[in-house]
């Protein structure tokens, strides 16, 4: 009770936590859509800088090393920058990451739903405020309306930008709670993985990735408790994978 050096550094634990927490509760909310969690988790860092007052580093590189390897991916990126409400206020930073996951979404959505060089070109309007998105009408609803039927109502006259946006900003950003996921499949696939051939791991990879778009594909996400999760047809990936001696 007595040791300063002990309530000083929970005192740390508690200003790196909080900012997080914060960013956990707003997966779980009601609505959050997949433009929220990039600005999140920008804004927790943030926080976290301030909290500590310039003593972040290795707080930061702790987050950022589970961030990018783990739960970055360009949806997020191009969630971020699709979502009207953040791209046009003062606090949105255009960055290299941001630029990547647009592109990239833009390439690979662009070979099946529009046409990508298109949505390239009407990428610039949206970026600059050109048309419809410099109406009155779109400034007065960015904050009335979700993004989706924002974009419905006026990306009308962009319309391969208007279909990337509705797809990509009609994903959630729910916690993996909210269907009932069992991680300890994923963790006991990648627990040695150094000991199996590249071709076994490559294997049990695209096994991983088959199951666990099966169980999303079959549950239905829920507010409270578990998720409803119809398992017929659903292959069990903890019987094929065995952790290597």
């Amino acid at each position: 009770m007595t040791d300063d050096s002990f309530w000083r550094a929970a005192a740390d634990v508690v200003k790196v936590t909080n900012p997080l927490i914060s960013v956990l509760y707003k997966l779980e909310s009601d609505i959050c859509p997949m433009g929220i969690l990039y600005d999140a988790m920008d804004s927790a860092k943030e926080d976290i800088k301030r909290n500590l007052r310039g003593n972040h580093g290795d707080s930061w590189a702790q987050v950022e090393r589970i961030w990018d390897g783990y739960l970055h991916s360009p949806l997020h990126a191009a969630g971020h920058m699709l979502n009207p409400r953040i791209f046009y206020s003062d606090r949105f930073r255009h960055d290299a990451e941001i630029s990547s996951g647009i592109i990239r979404c833009i390439t690979q959505l662009g070979q099946v739903y529009f046409n990508p060089r298109k949505a390239a070109l009407q990428l610039e309007t949206y970026q600059h405020k050109l048309g419809s998105f410099d109406s009155v009408p779109a400034f007065q609803t960015i904050t009335g309306i979700p993004q989706v039927q924002w974009w419905s109502v006026h990306g009308a006259r962009t319309p391969d930008l208007q279909t990337m946006a509705k797809r990509i900003l009609s994903q959630t950003c729910f916690g993996a709670t909210r269907y009932n996921i069992d991680w300890s499949l994923s963790e006991k696939l990648h627990v040695g993985r150094w000991k199996r051939t590249f071709l076994e791991h490559q294997r049990f990879c695209q096994m991983e990735y088959v199951h666990y778009n099966l169980v999303f594909a079959r549950a239905t996400p829920c507010l409270q408790g578990s998720s409803v999760v119809h398992h017929g047809g659903v292959m069990v990936l903890d019987d094929w994978i065995a952790t290597p001696k």
